[in-house]
């Protein structure tokens, strides 16, 4: 098969080496499996504010003149000479890099139509080098899924769109944009979503038949299932929680920082890794002085995918805190490591922790965080490493993955053409 990926996000760029990473994840496991794999990245790098902000960096001496005048050529690009073709361990990418008026507008039926002009000038330059795609597959409806049925009308080419996005739930989206997403998630046929409860509140947002929305999980990245785990808890020293992601308050860490400083003072060898940077750094370094417990919880800003690993796999538990959450793909990297989890019932966490690999606990309740961060510490025995490890692997791993995104492509086209 030939596979035209289209994110609504930025897809690994110089300035961003991890954005789109899911959607890279997937790419690489069809590429592997033989197939052809593209990208339209059709995302506008930054808006004309931007390169006055840019510019005040200059003067501040913390900018580079090469770089502004980099970006404003880009900007001034007519709109045929603004895609770039690159490829990416052979997926073939046609990045936009023009002009960013995009992000400048509000209404949002104007947004939509300039992703879709700038849609279809990908679409063309990518069928002019690479061949016609046998199908596209669009990564959340704003704005690529509505490119994506866009394009598929015009080129008569199925789409599949799965929607990752907390947006329409938790965002506060403007009623055009709310109206725009209601009307294309009843006109596009093949919607999936990365968990059951994303599913089931977005059907019941728009208005969709119960059941339109099926589940595709994201794919573990293909280096987690090639680490190889280290024993888990050791009876010796310290007992290690880590917790993985952006450092907002969607993520909880504040309360999760609380409920582990209340553990401590019935367990003084319990320590806290957080990883990840965000606005609320600061709040956050200043709550764990002002409880006194800087020797015990360490704030390590961000770290890339290599270092995360080796993180996860010399810690005895991943915690995550989070208010709400699509999906989770922290949790199942630490699973695939044979590591037991704590989670919040947020969302996504509920279709990938049971009983046999961690705990769940309702959100932004720091009394049973601190519980079960002391449950999990006295009861760490009871997991099995290795049945964890298989058990998630089975579920979200690559071949997992293939096989039910082969089966979804194969018959969207079989029905297109038929």
């Amino acid at each position: 098969m030939h596979i035209l990926i289209l994110p609504s996000e930025f897809f690994i760029t110089k300035e961003n080496p991890t954005a789109g990473i899911f959607q890279f994840d997937q790419a690489r496991v069809l590429v592997e499996k033989g197939h052809k794999v593209g990208v339209l990245a059709l995302k506008p790098l930054f808006t004309f504010r931007d390169l006055l902000v840019y510019l005040k960096l200059i003067i501040r001496g913390k900018g580079s003149p090469i770089e502004l005048l980099k970006r404003v050529r880009n900007a001034m690009l007519p709109r045929p000479f603004a895609f770039q073709s690159t490829r990416i361990l052979n997926i073939n990418v046609i990045r936009y890099i023009g002009s960013h008026r995009e992000n400048s507008y509000r209404d949002a039926q104007q947004q939509k139509t300039l992703w879709d002009k700038n849609g279809l000038y990908a679409f063309n330059k990518y069928c002019k080098e690479n061949g016609r795609p046998d199908i596209l597959y669009a990564h959340n409806m704003i704005f690529a899924g509505m490119v994506g049925e866009y394009l598929s009308n015009i080129a008569n080419i199925p789409l599949v769109l799965q929607e990752h996005s907390s947006q329409h739930i938790k965002g506060s989206m403007l009623d055009d944009l709310n109206q725009l997403s209601s009307h294309y998630f009843n006109k596009i046929k093949n919607i999936f979503a990365v968990s059951p409860s994303l599913g089931f509140q977005l059907e019941k947002k728009y208005k969709l038949n119960d059941g339109k929305i099926k589940w595709l999980p994201n794919v573990i990245s293909p280096e987690y299932e090639e680490v190889i785990p280290k024993k888990m808890y050791s009876s010796e020293g310290v007992f290690t929680f880590l917790n993985v992601g952006s450092l907002i308050e969607l993520k909880g860490q504040e309360e999760l920082i609380l409920a582990f400083d209340a553990a401590i003072k019935d367990e003084a060898n319990l320590r806290l890794k957080i990883v990840g940077k965000g606005e609320l750094d600061g709040k956050l370094r200043q709550l764990i002085l002002d409880l006194g417990i800087q020797d015990k919880v360490e704030l390590l800003g961000y770290l890339n995918r290599s270092e995360i690993i080796k993180l996860m796999n010399n810690c005895d538990v991943i915690v995550s805190s989070s208010h709400y959450e699509t999906f989770g793909v922290v949790l199942i990297e630490a699973l695939s490591l044979g590591k037991p989890v704590i989670a919040t019932r947020c969302g996504g966490p509920e279709c990938i922790v049971d009983n046999d690999n961690g705990v769940l606990i309702p959100s932004r309740d720091i009394e049973k965080m601190k519980l079960a961060l002391l449950e999990m510490y006295s009861g760490i025995h009871r997991y099995d490493g290795v049945h964890i490890q298989k058990s998630l692997i089975g579920k979200f791993g690559k071949e997992a993955f293939y096989s039910r995104i082969e089966k979804i492509c194969k018959k969207e086209i079989s029905d297109h053409n038929n």
